[in-house]
C-alpha cells in the first residue's frame, strides 16, 4: 500500500513540475480578479468545480495550455489503471471452487479395481485409489501420511502397532466403515486361495481386533516401513464376505465397486466392440476428509501413447495419466497445457557382473567405471532434466534413506589412470525400452574416452528375464 502512495504521489508531482516548466502556474490577480473570484466562491462555497464549470474551461484557456491539460489528464488516467492492475495482481487471491468435470486419458484398459488385485497396473491403480479409501498414503509431497488412521502407538520394541481409525467414515452405500472391514480384508489379503500379490508382504502379520475403532498389528521382527504395508484399499466386508475365492475375480464389484474413497462409481461406456472406453467417477459427497472439489473425473482409455496423444491435441481429453519423455513433442497444444513433473520411485541401475568378468570383481575398476561418467550431463542430454541424479539404490525421498551416503562426482582424469593400467572389454546388455538406449550410447562414449572397449547388446524386453543371470 506504501508503494502504491508512493507512486501517485511521484505522478502528481511530475504533473506540477510539467505546468511549471510550461509557465502555466497561473499570474497575479488584479482587484478586480479577487472580486469576481470572492463573487464565485459565494455563489458556490465548492472549491472543484463541478461538470458543467468543467464544461467552460477551454474558454479561459489558449490552446497550448489546454492541450497540456488533456496531457495531464490522459496520464493521470492512464497511471490510475495501471496502479489498479498492479493492486489488483498484488492482492488477488485464487480460491478453488467446487464442480467442474474433468476427463482424462489413460493408455490401457482397467480389467479389475479389486484393491486385492489392483496392484500391478497403473491403470487398475490409479482408479482404485480414488475409490478405496486405505489405512496410510502418500502426501502431495511423497510422505507417508494418515488417511483412514486417526492416531498410531508403537510398542517399545517395535513389534506392535496399536491403530485408532477415523469415526463416522461412509461406503458409498451409506453403512460405516469399522475394524471388521480392515480385518476382513487383511485377512482375504493372508488367504491364499484369493492369490493377491499382496500376499507375500503380509504373510509374517497378524492382526486383531480391540474394538470397532482400534486393531492392532503384531509382527515377528522390528520392521521401521512397516506402515508402507499398509496401503491397500480397504473393502466392505458385508458386501465381500459371501463371495468366494474363486469367484471374487469374476464378481461385477470389480468393476463397479463401493468404496469409501474421494470418488466413488457413477456409470461406464463400452465401445461398439465391448472394449471398455469410458468409465466415470463422481464426487463423493459423504468423504470423511472434505468433499472433492471436483464434480466427476472420466477416465478415456486408449490402446497406444500415440493414440492417447492424438486425442489430447483433438481436445476429446484433458489430461494424460502419464506422458512419455519420447512423446512430449508430439504435443500440438502446449501453450494452453500445464506439465507435471513428478519425480517416482523409479531407479535406472547399471549392474556388474563380477562373476563373468574377473577384473569387475576390482572394487577400484568399478570406482573408475563410476567416475568416468558425467551423470548430470548425460541425464540432461538424454531426459533433458525430467530426472535427478541417484547416488544409491534407495529413492531419496525415503525414510530409509542416508543423507551421508557417499556421492561419487565425475573424474574422468583419476578414471582413466586406473583403467590404463588394467585393460577392461565390456558388453552393456540394455533392455531396449524407453530411453535406456539414448542412455547406454552415452555411456559407451564416456567409458570409451577413458580407455574401455564397449560392446551394446539391446535386448527386447520379453529376452531380458533369458538372458540377464
Amino acid at each position: 500500500m506504501d508503494s502504491l502512495k508512493t507512486k501517485i504521489k511521484s505522478i502528481l508531482e511530475w504533473v506540477r513540475h510539467l505546468w511549471l516548466s510550461l509557465g502555466l502556474s497561473g499570474k497575479a490577480l488584479s482587484a478586480s480578479d479577487e472580486v469576481d473570484k470572492k463573487l464565485v466562491y459565494s455563489l458556490s462555497p465548492r472549491k472543484i468545480p463541478n461538470g458543467q464549470q468543467f464544461s467552460h474551461l477551454k474558454k479561459f484557456l489558449n490552446p497550448k495550455e489546454f492541450l497540456i491539460i488533456k496531457i495531464c489528464f490522459l496520464v493521470i488516467i492512464v497511471n490510475a489503471i495501471y496502479l489498479g492492475i498492479i493492486f489488483t495482481k498484488d492482492h488477488l487471491q485464487y480460491l478453488p471452487a467446487s464442480g467442474g468435470d474433468y476427463i482424462e486419458g489413460i493408455v490401457g484398459y482397467p480389467q479389475t479395481l479389486n484393491p486385492l488385485y489392483a496392484v500391478n497396473r497403473d491403470v487398475d491403480s490409479d482408479i482404485s485409489r480414488l475409490i478405496y479409501s486405505r489405512l496410510f498414503k502418500y502426501d502431495n509431497n511423497g510422505h507417508l501420511s494418515y488417511d483412514l488412521v486417526d492416531n498410531m502407538e508403537v510398542s517399545e520394541d517395535n513389534k506392535e502397532y496399536l491403530l485408532t481409525i477415523k469415526q463416522g467414515v461412509k461406503w458409498h452405500n451409506g453403512g460405516e466403515l469399522t475394524v471388521d472391514d480392515i480385518l476382513f480384508t487383511f485377512n482375504l489379503i493372508k488367504n491364499p486361495n484369493y492369490r493377491s500379490p499382496l500376499r507375500a508382504s503380509l504373510n509374517e502379520l497378524t492382526a486383531e481386533k480391540v474394538d470397532d475403532y482400534t486393531i492392532r498389528f503384531k509382527l515377528t521382527e522390528p520392521y521401521a516401513p512397516f506402515p508402507e504395508l499398509l496401503m491397500f484399499g480397504i473393502l466392505p466386508k458385508s458386501l465381500w464376505e459371501n463371495i468366494s475365492p474363486a469367484a471374487a475375480p469374476l464378481s461385477d464389484l470389480n468393476l463397479k465397486p463401493i468404496g469409501s474413497g474421494p470418488f466413488k462409481f457413477k456409470s461406464l461406456v463400452h465401445s461398439s466392440q465391448g472394449d471398455l472406453r469410458d468409465y466415470i467417477l463422481g464426487a463423493n459427497q459423504d468423504y470423511y476428509d472434505g468433499v472433492p472439489y471436483l464434480k466427476t473425473i472420466t477416465f478415456k482409455f486408449y490402446t497406444s501413447t500415440n493414440e492417447a496423444v492424438a486425442a489430447l491435441n483433438d481436445k476429446q481429453v484433458m489430461g494424460l495419466s502419464y506422458l512419455p519423455f519420447n512423446n512430449h513433442s508430439d504435443v500440438l497444444t502446449k501453450n494452453s497445457l500445464e506439465f507435471h513433473e513428478l519425480l517416482q520411485p523409479r531407479i535406472i541401475s547399471l549392474f556388474f557382473n563380477t562373476e563373468k568378468n574377473k577384473t569387475l570383481a576390482d572394487k577400484d575398476v568399478r570406482l573408475a567405471l563410476v567416475k568416468s561418467l558425467n551423470r548430470d550431463e548425460i541425464l540432461n542430454d538424454t531426459l533433458a532434466g525430467a530426472a535427478v541424479r541417484a547416488d544409491g539404490p534407495i529413492w531419496s525421498n525415503s525414510f530409509a534413506y542416508n543423507q551421508d551416503l557417499i556421492k561419487y562426482e565425475y573424474e574422468p582424469e583419476a578414471a582413466s589412470t586406473i583403467i590404463k593400467d588394467k585393460p577392461l572389454e565390456l558388453t552393456l546388455t540394455v533392455v531396449d525400452v524407453g530411453n535406456n538406449r539414448d542412455l547406454a550410447e552415452n555411456i559407451k562414449n564416456y567409458w570409451e574416452q577413458t580407455g574401455v572397449k564397449v560392446t551394446l547388446k539391446m535386448l527386447a524386453s520379453e529376452q531380458a528375464a533369458t538372458v540377464v543371470k
